[in-house]
């Protein structure tokens, strides 16, 4: 997950605020929306952009954020997680 958000941060597709929130999500399971300033020290939009990228998902748009695991990252996430066939 660290070496794919630098990736991701290099090319300029997330915010390199990204990582401190993707952690605590691993580690907690979920955060308060309004404690993600406090985690990165970013204002603006390093939770959208996460959100909106898959990689953070919520029930609503007031609920607390978990993570999630779209298609695209598995693989980059969990190498070798499943066996290729």
């Amino acid at each position: 997950m660290t070496i794919y958000i630098e990736e991701e941060t290099r090319a300029g597709r997330v915010h390199k605020g990204s990582l401190p929130l993707l952690k605590e999500t691993f580690i907690f399971g979920e955060f308060e929306r309004g404690q993600a300033t406090e985690i990165t020290g970013y204002k603006g939009t390093v939770l959208s952009q996460l959100v909106s990228a898959g990689l953070l998902v919520s029930d609503t748009p007031h609920s607390p954020v978990r993570l999630s695991f779209p298609i695209e990252v598995v693989e980059r996430w969990f190498p070798k997680l499943y066996p290729e066939v």
